[in-house]
């Protein structure tokens, strides 16, 4: 009893407390939500992109349409494997948008 009433007084000026911050995921949402706007441009800056980068001085061995399809197959993927997971029940997050751009770029 007497070890009790000790550790009771050697604390009583300290309190404790749970704290969480939510910042980050707040954050991601409103630079996500910022960036909606151009993602149109940025979609046809790419669109246009691979179009240039498929094109060659032959008019044989040009081929401009390979790179709409590249562009075409990347965002179906995306859409597939989101609704896929969303279908499983995972939450979408505002970040998952930038997908389609990294898949590109691979």
């Amino acid at each position: 009893m007497d070890t009790l009433a000790f550790k009771q007084d050697k604390w009583k000026h300290i309190s404790v407390a749970r704290f969480t911050v939510r910042t980050l995921a707040a954050e991601l949402e409103r630079n996500t939500f910022s960036v909606i706007p151009y993602f149109s441009v940025t979609a046809i800056w790419m669109i246009g992109f691979m179009i240039i980068t498929c094109l060659m001085a032959d008019w044989v061995k040009s081929k401009p349409w390979l790179g709409i399809v590249g562009v075409i197959s990347a965002i179906l993927g995306c859409l597939a494997s989101f609704g896929l997971v969303m279908y499983c029940g995972v939450e979408f997050i505002g970040i998952n948008i930038a997908a389609p751009f990294l898949m590109l770029g691979e």
